[in-house]
């Protein structure tokens, strides 16, 4: 929830501490993602939108036989970008 003085999210108030600090605080620390796993990153960043419809077409473009975990994941990697996009533009939005 964003501050009601600034209008800020945590996420925003922790990074203005790490770049006036230079110290990471634990919330911002984040760990690798899980050995073997970095590809559907990659993939991720590929595709932009994660609808069926364009995990199918890129798949089928790519040849790349999708497993049903792995759709899984790209869709709720869609979801959090999705969600975090709305979160940072509704709180710029009550920071006006």
């Amino acid at each position: 929830m964003p501050d009601p003085k600034t209008g800020a999210s945590r996420r925003q108030q922790l990074e203005a501490v790490y770049r006036q600090t230079g110290k990471k605080p634990k919330s911002l620390r984040t760990d690798p993602p899980p050995e073997g796993t970095a590809y559907l990153w990659g993939w991720f960043c590929e595709l932009g939108d994660c609808s069926y419809t364009e995990i199918h077409h890129w798949a089928a473009l790519k040849r790349v036989h999708l497993l049903p975990w792995e759709v899984d994941v790209l869709r709720h990697l869609d979801h959090l970008r999705s969600k975090a996009w709305h979160d940072r533009n509704s709180a710029s939005r009550t920071s006006r």
